[in-house]
């Protein structure tokens, strides 16, 4: 008996993020609307397409963004603009995802306003679960140099 209820569990765990055509579809999805709202700060939706763990990272980036920036962002006029430019596959529930981000206020200079970034790469860690792609924040999201 116990063997048939593993058995159906692991069917189970296994089909609910299966790395068929169909994940690639969706872990892009998901990326690319977190990096839709992070970059725009809309840090409350963002949390949304994260892990629970991630949520502390995220508060910690929301709460360093200042009036300052917050004028910066608003004169500036334009929405960041997403890209995902690759999935690396690395399990059946983990994967990365390459993001070139444009026009991106950065807030990485503690004391000092921040500035419009014209173009960077970021690497967004991902893992599914419970069937959904999520991205697992580890520190606030940091730029390829």
């Amino acid at each position: 008996m116990n063997f048939k209820l593993f058995s159906a569990v692991a069917v189970i765990l296994f089909a609910a993020c299966d790395m068929n055509p169909d994940a690639n579809d969706s872990i892009q999805k998901d990326a690319i609307a977190f990096s839709e709202k992070y970059f725009n700060f809309d840090f409350r939706s963002a949390l949304d397409y994260s892990t629970p763990e991630s949520r502390k990272w995220i508060s910690y980036v929301a709460s360093n963004v200042s009036d300052e920036d917050l004028g910066i962002l608003r004169s500036y006029g334009h929405a960041a603009v997403v890209d995902a430019n690759g999935i690396d596959i690395i399990g059946d529930t983990t994967a990365v995802v390459t993001m070139s981000v444009s026009g991106f206020l950065s807030t990485d200079s503690i004391g000092r306003p921040g500035h419009i970034v014209e173009k960077a790469v970021f690497r967004l860690p991902m893992v599914c679960r419970k069937g959904r792609w999520l991205v697992r924040m580890e520190g606030p999201l940091r730029s390829e140099r």
